[in-house]
């Protein structure tokens, strides 16, 4: 692992963007606008609902994705690493993350490349420790510096901006 990041970042440019989606929509008068960032809500409504209900789905990205956008562009560049040479590998909260990750949707054709190449849910991640170091796993983990670049934090490790709870916010 070179970079452990937060998503809180991604969660607020989600917000803006599904913000400003709202103020474009509602000044067409093209309402409702259904969002969602449950990818098991968007394959039933997919799969059983039809052109009247996924004309009305929001076109934002959740934040699961945005992150993988900022992983593959901005911080390869930042970091001059080819976005081709990135693993990006997601820690979520629920297991249907994983078919989010795997939509062609979120699949850069120019690149040929996933956004989000692998994503585990925090129990896989839990059980992922426990099997390699023993429960003792946790205890011995030792922590590391944040990078203030990549963390929603200042150079002193205090909090900047952290968004309200938002669910599973992936």
């Amino acid at each position: 692992v070179k970079i452990f990041a937060d998503q809180s970042v991604a969660q607020a440019l989600a917000l803006l963007h599904a913000r400003e989606e709202f103020v474009e929509k509602y000044r067409k008068n093209a309402m409702p606008i259904l969002c969602s960032e449950c990818p098991g809500w968007v394959c039933y409504a997919e799969k059983t609902q039809g052109q009247q209900v996924l004309n009305t789905l929001s076109l934002t990205r959740s934040p699961q994705q945005v992150m993988g956008v900022l992983v593959k562009g901005v911080v390869s560049d930042s970091l001059k690493i080819s976005a081709k040479d990135i693993f990006h590998c997601a820690i979520m909260p629920c297991y249907d993350k994983k078919l989010e990750a795997s939509r062609q949707d979120f699949v850069d054709q120019s690149l040929e490349r996933k956004d989000v190449e692998c994503v585990l849910t925090t129990s896989e991640l839990k059980d992922l420790i426990v099997k390699v170091d023993g429960v003792e796993g946790f205890v011995s983990l030792k922590g590391k510096d944040l990078d203030p670049d990549l963390f929603n934090i200042s150079k002193d490790n205090k909090i900047l901006y952290r968004p309200p709870a938002l669910g599973a916010s992936g």
